[in-house]
């Protein structure tokens, strides 16, 4: 097994010179410096433990990842910085050709036969984002309370609409000016 235990962008990378036609593990970590390095993610920092196994045969490799840690996202409600526990395993395949051709939305990338070393930063980046889920909101506490800054829920609370209760006769207007028209054409 070999072990890295890098903290920026430039360092998440898999030497692959003298690598036999076997199975590797490496080891990586992804922290607050490496998630700011990337102006326009959700993820504002954090600490994920990233492993990779590394199959490495005469054609081919390929890459399965386990990424699991906490990441900071901003919370939908109260736009506060939060902890956010994240886990995602998922792979690569990596054909060799004569260029490089990585293209992250795939799951497949092509690397030049003479690369001596592959670069998993934007798989590390990419998959971080995908174990993300839809809305970012603080959890709640015991009592199912949201834990969001109190002073931004009261003014949500304070500017909330309420809803009008909607009977099931009340149709509104302009939909039945639309089916007037749609009565009278036949």
């Amino acid at each position: 097994m070999f072990s890295i235990g890098m903290d920026s962008v430039n360092q998440h990378i898999i030497p692959l010179d003298g690598l036999g036609e076997t199975e590797h593990i490496f080891r990586f970590r992804a922290d607050d410096a490496f998630f700011q390095s990337y102006d326009k993610g959700e993820i504002k920092g954090g600490e994920v433990n990233v492993k990779v196994n590394l199959t490495k045969k005469k054609t081919s490799m390929l890459l399965n990842f386990d990424l699991s840690g906490t990441v900071k996202l901003i919370c939908d409600r109260c736009l506060e910085l939060y902890d956010q526990p994240i886990a995602i395993s998922d792979e690569i395949l990596v054909n060799y050709d004569d260029e490089t051709n990585f293209d992250t939305n795939s799951d497949a990338v092509t690397l030049s036969r003479d690369a001596n070393e592959i670069d998993i930063s934007e798989f590390i980046y990419e998959y971080s984002h995908f174990a993300l889920p839809i809305a970012h909101y603080h959890p709640d506490d015991a009592n199912g309370n949201p834990t969001c800054n109190a002073k931004m829920m009261e003014l949500i609370d304070k500017y909330k609409v309420e809803e009008t209760e909607k009977t099931e006769d009340a149709i509104d207007p302009r939909w039945e000016a639309l089916r007037e028209l749609k009565n009278n054409s036949n």
